[in-house]
């Protein structure tokens, strides 16, 4: 904590052997201070592959509540878990939003996967039968009136 006792009396300015304490510039106002914080941790290579799953998403949701392992021929919990016990007490998932102005990161992903479908429909693969390149593709766009 600071503390500004000055030593001496002052009018405006702090006096001549004033004791105020330097406080240390707080790094969590900025993305890069936030960053630099979280790698100087004892624990961030676990929270590293714990955020694996939001993928590099610049506004990842956080789930919060329990988890439990259930036998899907009994129904019986095999194992129950809380998320105030893992870091940041959430999971982290991506936001899967496909406008690249809200999350490029995202906007990439689901671009890819638009390639692969579209690529798949026109020459096969991924479970299509490659005889589909025999089919005709048409593109069709259609204006709406003015």
């Amino acid at each position: 904590m600071a503390s500004t006792l000055d030593l001496t009396p002052r009018a405006s300015a702090r006096g001549v052997g004033s004791n105020a304490d330097t406080i240390p510039p707080v790094y969590a106002y900025t993305a890069a201070g936030s960053a630099f914080q979280r790698a100087t941790r004892p624990d961030y290579f676990g929270w590293l592959e714990h955020v694996r799953a939001a993928a590099g998403c610049t506004r990842p949701i956080r789930l919060a509540g329990q988890l439990l392992t259930v036998d899907a021929s009994t129904g019986r919990v095999l194992e129950q878990r809380h998320t105030d016990a893992m870091p940041d007490a959430a999971i982290y998932t991506a936001c899967g939003n496909r406008r690249a102005t809200v999350c490029p990161s995202c906007a990439q992903t689901y671009q890819r996967d638009a390639f692969q479908l579209l690529r798949a429909g026109l020459v096969g693969g991924k479970g299509i039968p490659d005889t589909v390149a025999q089919h005709p593709a048409v593109f069709a766009t259609f204006t709406a009136p003015s």
